[in-house]
């Protein structure tokens, strides 16, 4: 599924860890983007905003309230506040979509918001 879409540059956010948006032709306010984190990491603690709809391409990540491995989808929303753990057993990729910008816990994860723009 990566091979069909038109991503823009990939920004790397740590070792291993990048993400890229995907070029939208119809354009939109929603962001849309591929996030690669390698397997054991963390991602940063965050909630939402509003709704953000995860597809895990490759590999598998458990946020405490279950397991998404590839082929599997998870809708989040406001309600929800997070820190999704890497599987120990290879990379993860996954194609996000989401209403609003996170809302991140750390000042360390702010700042690589900004960086990334999302």
């Amino acid at each position: 599924i990566l091979s069909s879409l038109k991503l823009n540059r990939r920004r790397w956010l740590a070792p291993g860890v990048w993400m890229a948006p995907v070029d939208l032709q119809a354009g939109g306010d929603d962001l849309v983007y591929v996030l690669r984190v390698p397997a054991g990491a963390r991602t940063f603690s965050h909630g939402h905003s509003g709704r953000e709809f995860t597809t895990v391409l490759k590999g598998s990540y458990d946020d405490g309230t279950g397991v998404f491995a590839a082929g599997d989808f998870q809708e989040t929303d406001a309600a929800l506040d997070h820190q999704p753990v890497i599987s120990d057993d290879g990379d993860c990729i996954c194609l996000i979509v989401s209403e609003a910008p996170m809302k991140m816990h750390s000042r360390l994860g702010r700042l690589a918001q900004l960086y990334m723009n999302v």
